[in-house]
């Protein structure tokens, strides 16, 4: 099983290096994700699948590609106090993936970040955690 929400003609299907061709060599159901190979495979073989999925929620298909970012710093600042920093980010493309004019929703962004720390000093511990959320959303309007 491949997993749900695959996009039909992405997938490429390798055994031991060979591209194998669909619908002669194997099948596979977009919906379910379920590949089915038309051969045997040994023990020694090797089969590599690439594939892309469409990112909306239960199988939609997303209006735009979306790149995820992301940094944690480790600050010891000693033995007794630790930082960790961590700043999280997923983008939409501004530009959509199909006709601008079918487009549904405007790109976004989401953003995420958190400290999380530690204070150690003689017998007395304590662990702390502040997170943030930030959702942005952002359009570009053209005319014409």
């Amino acid at each position: 099983m491949l997993g749900l929400s695959l996009v039909p003609g992405s997938e490429k299907v390798y055994l031991n290096g060979t591209l194998l061709t669909r619908d002669v060599d194997y099948s596979i159901d977009y919906d379910l994700g379920a590949l089915i190979l038309f051969t045997e495979v040994g023990e020694k073989d090797t089969i590599r699948i690439d594939y892309e999925r469409y990112r909306g929620g239960l199988g939609s298909a997303a209006d735009y590609a979306r790149n995820f970012y992301g940094v944690t710093l480790d600050l010891p600042f000693s033995d007794a106090l630790t930082f960790e920093v961590s700043l999280l980010q997923a983008a939409d493309s501004p530009t959509p993936l199909g006709d601008r004019d079918k487009t549904r929703t405007m790109p976004n962004t989401h953003t995420v970040s958190g400290v999380v720390g530690s204070i150690n000093l003689d017998g007395f511990t304590a662990h702390f955690t502040w997170d943030t959320t930030m959702i942005a959303s952002h359009s570009t309007i053209t005319c014409g």
